[in-house]
C-alpha cells in the first residue's frame, strides 16, 4: 500500500516534466506563415530541432532625429529641423557601426552632413548623431546638430 502512495507522486512529476520539455514544440505551424527567421526566432525563449539563436549582425532601421543651430543663443539663431534617417546598424567586435542610407530632411533647404554612432557612459546605450547644416542668404552655412539615445546589445 506504502509503494502505491510513492508511485504516484513520482508520476505526477514525471508526467508534468514530459509535457514542459514537449510543450516548446507546440507551435509548428509558425514556419508555414512565411515569416523571416529573425523574426521567428525572437518570439521563442528556446531554440528547437537543434538549432542555434545567434544575434543578428545587422539590421536596417529607421529614425528621426531633431537637429538644432549650433550657433551661440546670443545670436538669435533658434530654428531646427527633423532627419528621417535610414540607416543599417552592423556589429563588430569593437561595437555597433552605423551606414547612412538615406538622409531626408524635413525642410528643402535643409541638408544632412553626416550621421555616426557613439557610446554612453551606461552600458548598452548609445548615441545616433547627426549633424546637418544649411546655407543662409548671405552664403555661410548654419550648422546644426542633434542625437537619439538608444539602449542596443547584438541580441536586439
Amino acid at each position: 500500500m506504502k509503494k502505491k502512495f510513492i508511485i504516484l507522486p513520482v508520476m505526477a512529476m514525471l508526467m508534468v516534466c514530459v509535457f514542459s520539455a514537449c510543450s516548446q514544440d507546440d507551435d509548428l505551424f509558425e514556419y508555414d506563415l512565411g515569416k523571416d527567421e529573425a523574426a521567428t526566432l525572437a518570439k521563442r525563449s528556446m531554440p528547437r530541432n537543434g538549432e542555434v539563436i545567434t544575434p543578428p549582425t545587422h539590421s536596417d532601421s529607421e529614425i528621426s532625429i531633431l537637429l538644432t543651430s549650433v550657433l551661440p543663443d546670443s545670436l538669435g539663431n533658434h530654428d531646427s529641423f527633423s532627419a528621417f534617417i535610414n540607416f543599417s546598424l552592423k556589429w563588430t567586435r569593437d561595437g555597433p557601426t552605423v551606414k547612412l542610407i538615406t538622409a531626408k530632411p524635413s525642410k528643402e533647404e535643409y541638408h544632412v552632413k553626416d550621421f555616426g554612432i557613439r557610446k554612453g557612459d551606461v552600458d548598452n546605450h548609445y548615441f545616433y548623431t547627426c549633424n546637418g547644416y544649411r546655407t543662409d542668404t548671405t552664403g555661410y552655412d548654419i550648422l546644426y546638430y542633434g542625437e537619439v539615445e538608444a539602449i542596443l546589445s547584438p541580441s536586439n
